[in-house]
């Protein structure tokens, strides 16, 4: 349900959403599930904290549950490409045509994320890459990226 309460004749009496609204709303929710969920397995992955599956699932579903109370009455919540898509096909409250923008407010709100990780775990990623004696560019360097994307085989608690 919509946090905006509704006026005597049971319409809202704020008006809906713009799209650069929208859009705003989306780059913040998809950044705050991001930060929160890779932040969470940066912890795990380079401080050893937080580091089985249920604990990784957890941090996963609050910032997920977070970024939707954010922006939910604002955007929708898509926060992923993918929902978009099937949302605008299955649903008739996104035009097609709205699709590329969600997309392109959701790559914004996840490199902003992920920069941000970044720059709050670089020493804790260097030490990583030392203690593993991993080299950045080479194969194995994998390992230390798998905080940062869908490397699931690769994360702590998961793999086993």
């Amino acid at each position: 349900g919509s946090l905006i309460p509704p006026s005597e004749n049971g319409a809202s009496s704020v008006p809906p959403p713009t799209l650069k609204q929208a859009l705003v709303a989306e780059v913040l929710g998809t950044y705050i599930l991001v930060q929160v969920g890779c932040g969470g397995l940066c912890a795990g992955l380079y401080m050893g904290v937080f580091s089985d599956a249920f604990s990784m699932a957890i941090i996963w579903l609050l910032g997920g549950m977070v970024a939707v109370y954010c922006v939910g009455d604002i955007s929708g919540a898509h926060l992923n490409p993918a929902v978009s898509l099937a949302f605008a096909l299955v649903r008739d409250d996104l035009d097609m045509k709205k699709v590329p923008l969600y997309w392109a407010a959701q790559l914004l709100g996840g490199i902003l994320a992920g920069g941000i990780n970044l720059l709050i775990f670089t020493a804790a990623i260097a030490d990583f890459e030392e203690q593993q004696g991993l080299t950045r560019g080479h194969s194995s360097s994998i390992k230390s990226a798998a905080a940062f994307g869908d490397y699931w085989s690769l994360s702590p608690g998961v793999a086993g």
